[in-house]
């Protein structure tokens, strides 16, 4: 039985094959590329798989199907499998399946975000600490009410309740 039909145990949700892991290599710098510049690395860097593997585990098998979807639309369109088209070809062919269907790819975008803003190299470039918040904080005032005037100032996000008990559309 193939991989992709078998449901995931313990055991099998941190197995991706080489192929799909290079693919997973090129997706994830194509999601979040390094700067021009150099000073932000590209999410390539990351090892984007382990921290699915060991934060949201329940994310793998999507992943993995995403990752298969995006090989047979290669294979279909390129007749060659994802991770051996040029870095060109591969980043303009995943903007257009996107384009095509906006979901295509969400869930491992998610991820990547997720693994790409916890990475310490990251964080110092983008001049933070590398560092959780907790157990040392960030230094809040007490009483200093003044953070809030941004939330404050800004439109609801909600749309408002009806009045006088009236209901919508009657």
């Amino acid at each position: 039985m193939a991989e992709s039909t078998r449901e995931a145990t313990p055991e099998t949700k941190g197995l991706l094959e080489e192929r799909a892991r290079r693919a997973l290599t090129t997706v994830a710098g194509i999601i979040i590329p390094a700067s021009e510049d150099g000073r932000m690395p590209g999410a390539e860097r990351f090892d984007v798989w382990a921290y699915v593997c060991s934060v949201v585990p329940e994310c793998c098998e999507d992943i993995r199907n995403e990752l298969e979807h995006l090989g047979r639309l290669a294979e279909e369109t390129h007749r060659i499998a994802f991770d051996q088209l040029d870095p060109k070809t591969a980043r303009a062919f995943v903007h257009r399946a996107r384009e095509h269907h906006h979901a295509f790819l969400g869930i491992l975008a998610a991820q990547v975000a997720a693994c790409y803003y916890q990475q310490d190299e990251v964080l110092v470039a983008i001049g933070m600490e590398p560092r959780p918040p907790f157990p040392r904080g960030y230094e809040v005032v007490p009483g200093d009410f003044s953070l809030l005037e941004p939330v404050r100032a800004r439109e609801p996000l909600y749309r408002p309740a009806e009045e006088d008990g009236e209901e919508e559309g009657g």
